[in-house]
Parts: structure tokens; C-alpha cells; sequence
């Protein structure tokens, strides 16, 4: 079977207006929005306090990110089929929304109740992402898709800080740590409004034959093995965002427990990583468009891989903190955005659906580094665990530098 066509999904000629662009980008920041509160901040300590352990909480999470993996490409494939995302996108997004303000009321309830409502809205939020990716080629020709995808991730990040500071706001009010939830869904619908009022779908898009039968996750996993460049990408995409999804998640913990940063100034770090994030999400969705996006990529990690060396052999080191947080951003921005820009220029037109859900896989079951990362810093040390963390992300680099000499010239530039 050959390798993809170099055009793998039709755009529009001329570029869309602003805000068609501007309205996909900040569903990033909705969704983000959702991340930062829900998953990472605020739920999990409020979950350890109100019901004593995260070992529930943690269990479900890595259970829901591997029953939605099994979906991402069946959803992906009926964006083929129909040519349409909005109707998955709304109605996902809808679920996600509605049981972001039911935790409100779940977790005065019961751990099993919490649960139950946390597991729907993040299958949701995920479900949502994907026919979200989607999107990319409607919104952004393909000489705009870097700048365009980079702008979403960058939007994104700015929803982190924004999330923060309104959550811990809402805590000294009668409605408590829970009411971050109320606030979560209020700024998840209004991230969304712009998207519902001006992005539309194009239904020429669709290129898969109308009753072709959606996919099982093994049938796409059977194609993608006959694609040796699109297979490359997608495993250098799971190990990479695997690292970047360590880094998030632990952040925090490791400048206080490890980097000897005060709680206050640990989340300050956080807010710097978010800051870089964004910036970096700009400039490198800008740069996409211009170089070997594989090749940046790579380079992007490469930095990465240094500043965590740098930082496990001198965690105390002002210079390697800095060091971490400036990499960091510019490497987990690099990963989002550059990573479905390419998969829309590498994956054949009729089944570019099918394979952003195929992407989605890599991001959903990378929790590899995530479930490693603590049982290796609690056992043997932080240094271990984030020198560990290093060789891992090394290996993604390597794996980006063939895939960038395997491109085609049409794909690679």
C-alpha cells in the first residue's frame, strides 16, 4: 500500500474571514478550561478530601481515556462519511457542560456519584476534541493551518490561568471548592459561543463512500500498519505526548517536592509554563508554516530533553528551573499544535477523519509517563523518574527526525 497523497484533506481556496478563525481557536480555550479545573486542579484535591484517597480517582481517569480512545476513530470516520463535525462537536460539547455543573451536586453526594459524573464529562470533553480537530481543514488553508492550529493551543493556555484565578475566587464563597464546577461550565458554554455562531461545516468535504460502515479501532489500526509514514507519526506523537502529559499533570509536585519551591511559588511555576505555553503556541504555529514542521517538532523536544537533564542533575538551580519552564511551554505547545497539523498533511483525503481520530488515540492512551512518573519518584527519586522522562522524550526525537527524512516534499515543507 503506498504512502499518502501529499494534499490530504481539501480547504478552502481563499482564507476564511477572522472570526471563523478566531471562533475555533477559542473552543480551545473552553476546553482548557474544562482541563485545568476538573481534571488537574481543582477536583482531584477536593475529591481526596471529601473521600480520602486518589486511587478512585485516578483508576477512572485512565479508564475513561482508554474506553474513549476506542471511539476516537469512529467519530473520526463519520467527519469522513458526512463531511460534518459541528453535530458531534455540539453535542459533546453539551454533555461535557452539563456534567461539569452536575459535580456541583455529585460530590455532596458520594464518591460513586462524583465518579460517575467526572467519567461522563471527561469521555465528553475527549469525544468533543476529536470532531474539534476536525475542524482544522475548514477553518485554516493549508498555507495557515501551523499559524491557525498554533493559535488555538495558544488561546488554550490562556484559559489555564484565567481558570485558576476564577476558581479560587469562587472557593471564598458560600458556594465553596465545588462551585469552580458552576464556574467551569458557565466559561466552557461561553468559550463555545463564537464557534456555534460563525464556524460552519462544509459538507463537501466528505470523501468516504456514504454507507461505508464505521470502523472498529482494530480495523484502523490494520490500515494505519499499511501507512509506514503516517504509522511513524503517530507513534512519535504517543511517546512525545506522553512526556508533555507527565509534565502537566506533575508539575506542580516537583517544584515543591523536589525543586524545594514553596506551594505558592510551585504554582507560580505553573502559571509561568502556562505563559510559555502560549506565547510558544503562537510563534511555533507561525513558524510551522514556514519550515519542516517534523523537523521543529524535533527540535522543540530536543530542547525539552536538555532542560530535564539540566533539571534532574540540578533541580535547585535557578537557570535549570528557568530552563524547564521555558522549554517546557515551548515543547507541550509544539506537541499539540504541530502534531495535527501534520496528520492532516500526511493522512489520505478520505480518510483524514478517521485518522485525526487515530491521533486522538495517541493522546488519549499516552498515560504511560503519568503512571510511571510517581511510582519512580516515590521509589527511587525524582532524579530517576525525570531522567527517566528525558530518555523517553529522546527516543520521540529520534523517531521525528526519520519521520521528517521519510516525508515527502509536498508534506514536509
Amino acid at each position: 500500500m503506498s504512502d499518502a497523497a501529499p494534499a490530504p484533506a481539501s480547504a478552502p481556496v481563499a482564507d476564511p474571514p477572522r472570526r471563523v478563525v478566531v471562533s475555533w481557536a477559542l473552543y480551545d480555550l473552553a476546553n482548557t478550561i474544562y482541563s485545568a479545573i476538573v481534571v488537574t486542579a481543582f477536583l482531584p484535591p477536593l475529591f481526596k478530601a471529601r473521600f480520602g484517597s486518589l486511587a478512585a480517582f485516578g483508576t477512572t481517569t485512565s479508564l475513561t481515556l482508554l474506553v474513549s480512545a476506542f471511539f476516537s476513530t469512529r467519530f473520526g470516520a463519520g467527519v469522513d462519511r458526512t463531511g460534518r463535525a459541528r453535530p458531534g462537536l455540539d453535542r459533546w460539547t453539551v454533555v461535557c457542560v452539563v456534567l461539569s455543573a452536575v459535580l456541583f451536586l455529585a460530590v455532596r453526594t458520594g464518591a460513586a456519584a462524583t465518579l460517575l459524573a467526572y467519567a461522563g464529562s471527561l469521555f465528553a470533553y475527549q469525544a468533543a476534541l476529536t470532531y474539534y480537530n476536525a475542524l482544522l481543514p475548514v477553518v485554516a488553508a493549508p498555507h495557515r493551518r501551523g499559524f491557525v492550529s498554533g493559535l488555538g493551543t495558544g488561546l488554550g493556555y490562556a484559559g489555564i490561568p484565567l481558570a485558576l484565578l476564577l476558581g479560587k475566587a469562587v472557593m471564598g464563597t458560600p458556594l465553596g471548592p465545588e462551585g469552580s464546577f458552576l464556574v467551569c461550565a458557565a466559561l466552557m458554554t461561553l468559550g463555545t459561543v463564537p464557534l456555534w455562531l460563525h464556524v460552519r461545516d462544509d459538507p463537501a468535504r466528505a470523501r468516504a463512500p456514504a454507507g461505508t460502515p464505521p470502523p472498529r479501532l482494530s480495523a484502523s489500526l490494520r490500515w494505519v500498519a499499511g501507512h509506514p509514514v503516517l504509522r511513524l507519526l503517530l507513534l512519535a506523537n504517543f511517546v512525545c505526548a506522553d512526556v508533555a502529559n507527565t509534565l502537566i499533570q506533575y508539575a506542580t509536585v516537583y517544584f515543591e517536592d523536589h525543586a524545594g519551591l514553596s506551594r505558592a511559588r510551585a504554582v507560580d511555576m505553573v502559571l509561568y509554563l502556562s505563559l510559555t505555553a502560549l506565547v510558544g503556541g503562537l510563534v511555533v504555529g507561525r513558524v510551522a508554516d514556514r519550515v519542516r514542521p517534523a523537523r521543529l517538532f524535533a527540535a522543540a523536544c530536543a530542547g525539552l530533553v536538555a532542560a530535564l537533564v539540566a533539571t534532574a542533575l540540578a533541580p535547585r538551580s535557578d537557570l535549570a528551573t528557568g530552563l524547564l519552564v521555558v522549554a517546557g511551554g515551548v515543547g507541550v505547545a509544539t506537541t499539540w499544535t504541530v502534531g495535527r497539523q501534520l496528520v492532516i498533511r500526511v493522512a489520505p483525503r478520505e480518510r483524514c477523519g478517521e485518522a485525526l481520530g487515530l491521533y486522538g488515540v495517541t493522546t488519549k492512551a499516552s498515560i504511560l509517563g503519568t503512571t510511571v512518573f510517581p511510582v519512580l519518584a516515590e521509589t527511587v527519586g525524582y532524579r530517576v523518574a525525570v531522567l527517566a522522562e528525558a530518555s523517553a522524550l529522546a527516543v520521540g526525537v529520534g523517531l521525528l527526525l526519520v519521520l521528517d527524512r521519510r516525508l515527502k516534499p509536498a508534506e514536509a515543507a
